[in-house]
Formats: structure tokens, sequence, C-alpha cells
């Protein structure tokens, strides 16, 4: 199923913003779920968690996708 491209923009603009916060110290723990975001595609709507790790020099996001039911 491919994107459209503002859903695709805009999925990655919430990426990049994750990034952005993790790599600027503004999550506090590994353990906590940074954002959320969610995005319909083909009448699907998915939730997306963000969870920052890994190190300054290697960041990492952690993402769960959830699909709810139609």
């Amino acid at each position: 199923m491919p994107l459209t491209g503002q859903t695709r923009n805009n999925i990655l603009a919430q990426l990049d913003a994750a990034f952005a916060a993790l790599e600027a110290g503004e999550v506090p723990s590994a353990d906590l779920i940074h954002q959320s975001f969610e995005f319909t595609l083909t009448g699907v709507r998915y939730i997306v968690q963000v969870q920052g790790g890994g190190t300054s020099g290697y960041p990492l996001l952690d993402l769960r996708v959830k699909r709810l039911p139609a």
C-alpha cells in the first residue's frame, strides 16, 4: 500500500522532530514515549508511538504502530 506524498511527508516530519528532540536532550528517558502521531491510509487509522534511545552519537528511535479497527 503506497503512501501518498502528503502522508509520507507528514510521517517524515514527525520522525525528524523526534530525532531533533532526542539529539537536543529533550527526551528525559529512553523508557518514556516521546510522542505519538497518527495517519490514515485507505480509510484505516494508524497510531505511531515513538520512543527515544541510543547514544548522542547514534540516536535511535523505536516505533510502535497500532492499527485501529475500522
